[in-house]
């Protein structure tokens, strides 16, 4: 499990290996079939979780019901951020397209983490806000 924490955290140099075994402390492998949600748009977003096999898509739901597919995500991307980042609620759903298996990052720890890193707090936020203008661009707001 360190070695995807590294593999992940890896341009935050200014982490430690320390750094790193604290937060694996804070981190679950999970499993997901096909067709199952992982986590649902309105809910509190209370997990970080970076894809370790398989394949989900991002869909956010209109005001009328239907679902628009915003991105579709696989083995060493990741999920969950904006609600994390921004302590706001799930902007999204995401379910598995394919069997899945996840690390999933208990939400308070991986702040944590990234306020330890510069650089990986300035990238985190780089990433929010290109996802939310994905969502924007989608006719979809937050």
């Amino acid at each position: 499990m360190l070695d995807r924490l590294r593999a992940l955290l890896r341009p935050r140099k200014q982490l430690t290996q320390d750094d790193l075994a604290e937060v694996a402390k804070h981190v679950q492998r999970q499993a997901h079939p096909a067709g199952a949600p992982i986590v649902r748009q309105g809910q509190p977003a209370d997990r970080f979780y970076v894809i370790t096999q398989g394949r989900v898509e991002v869909v956010r739901e209109r005001p009328d019901g239907a679902d628009v597919r915003v991105a579709t995500l696989g083995e060493n991307e990741y999920f969950g951020e904006i609600g994390i980042m921004t302590a706001g609620p799930r902007v999204a759903t995401v379910r598995a397209l394919t069997q899945v298996t996840l690390l999933a990052f208990e939400g308070d720890a991986f702040r944590e983490l990234i306020a330890r890193s510069e650089s990986g707090r300035k990238e985190f936020d780089k990433v929010v806000r290109q996802r939310l203008e994905q969502l924007l661009d989608a006719g979809l707001e937050r």
